[in-house]
């Protein structure tokens, strides 16, 4: 699945589903920075109204206590 969100990129680098599900797995596999950069870029994009904008805050500042 990683591959066709990564691919979804690549078309459309700002979609919001690729960017969450593409930070996730960097998240999961350690690479902390890569995964704050592109929920950073996702963050950027959502409006703070959204529900999902404070979903991928938390994951950011989770992120960022880990370190």
């Amino acid at each position: 699945a990683i591959d066709a969100f990564e691919r979804v990129l690549k078309i459309n680098p700002q979609n919001p589903g690729a960017l969450y599900y593409v930070g996730q797995v960097q998240a999961e596999s350690g690479q902390i920075d890569q995964a704050r950069a592109t929920w950073q870029r996702l963050l950027e994009r959502l409006d703070p109204a959204n529900p999902s904008y404070a979903t991928v805050k938390r994951a950011l500042e989770k992120l960022n206590s880990a370190n």
